[in-house]
């Protein structure tokens, strides 16, 4: 006898939330650091240096994990050609975010 398919699908979402929270959580925090250095990148190919763009830091948004991925975001900005549009740097970096979540 063949189990009806509304049967099916609730227990089947049930199974697949936990792992979709997980990919939503490690999209986000890709998405984070994609915008971050798109953002960086823009700051850079309007002529700011690596220097000028850490000193700009607002400490009252400063904490150990934010200034990782902010340190992060700068350096990947500064490591990209200047020729690419932003919109590329962003996809890219997501990409390779994506590509290497544990």
């Amino acid at each position: 006898m063949k189990t009806p398919m509304f049967l099916v699908l609730p227990i089947l979402a049930s199974l697949s939330l936990p792992l979709l929270a997980d990919e939503m959580e490690d999209n986000k925090q890709c998405e984070l650091i994609a915008n971050l250095t798109g953002d960086y990148y823009h700051h850079k190919q309007s002529g700011k240096s690596k220097q000028e763009v850490e000193q700009s830091l607002r400490p009252e948004f400063a904490n150990d994990e934010f200034l990782r991925v902010v340190d992060l975001a700068i350096n990947l900005a500064y490591t990209f050609p200047d020729d690419l549009p932003e919109e590329t740097v962003e996809q890219q970096v997501f990409q390779g975010c994506e590509q290497h979540q544990p």
